[in-house]
């Protein structure tokens, strides 16, 4: 039967007028690491609470800035559904699908991806993974992909420059994280 080493503190909230209580759970044997530790965060302070969330190993990041990310992330998804539905962009992909399949081997589908500037793996991990154009076209499709592909088409450009700018908006929407705290067994 197994049991837990359990510490409980607390540490000053982000505004510094209140608290947030933690509890820290390892597993109590010589071995534990800390991949295996748990946090638990109770908020003491109501304003804090009502601004804040506590993810993973304490880090707290403003709620506004999550919905901003969550916003970002579906306009990223709806604006890659929509080019996906693109008459242009259908065809474009059944294109590349049937060169890559007509190439002889998968050294050759290698090294025409890597020389395009489409793949940046291993070619041992590409040649263990490959299956054939179509799965690899669906599984790579990116923003750059038709920028990368020097597409001449004006409505496929102008969408590939839309869902750029959303993958932009991303980045800089994704919230930079505090550490709430610095706590370790030791």
């Amino acid at each position: 039967m197994s049991t837990n080493d359990v510490s409980n503190y607390e540490v000053k909230c982000p505004c510094g007028s209140g608290k947030v209580s933690v509890t820290y759970s390892i597993p109590d044997h010589a071995y534990a690491r800390e991949s295996q530790a748990s946090y638990e965060f109770q908020w003491q302070c109501s304003s804090c609470e009502n601004m804040y969330v506590i993810k993973d190993r304490g880090d707290f990041f403003l709620k506004s800035e999550l919905l901003a990310e969550k916003d970002a992330r579906a306009k990223y998804r709806s604006d890659c559904e929509a080019i996906e539905k693109m008459p242009e962009f259908q065809s474009m992909c059944i294109e590349l699908e049937t060169r890559l399949d007509k190439l002889p081997s998968k050294a050759e589908r290698y090294r025409k991806l890597f020389e395009a500037g489409l793949i940046s793996e291993s070619q041992s991990k590409f040649t263990r993974n490959w299956r054939d154009g179509r799965q690899w076209v669906e599984s790579h499709f990116t923003p750059n992909l038709i920028k990368k592909l020097e597409i001449k088409n004006t409505a496929l450009a102008n969408a590939s420059k839309s869902l750029a700018s959303a993958d932009a908006a991303i980045t800089r929407a994704v919230p930079k994280g505090n550490l709430l705290h610095s706590f370790s067994r030791r």
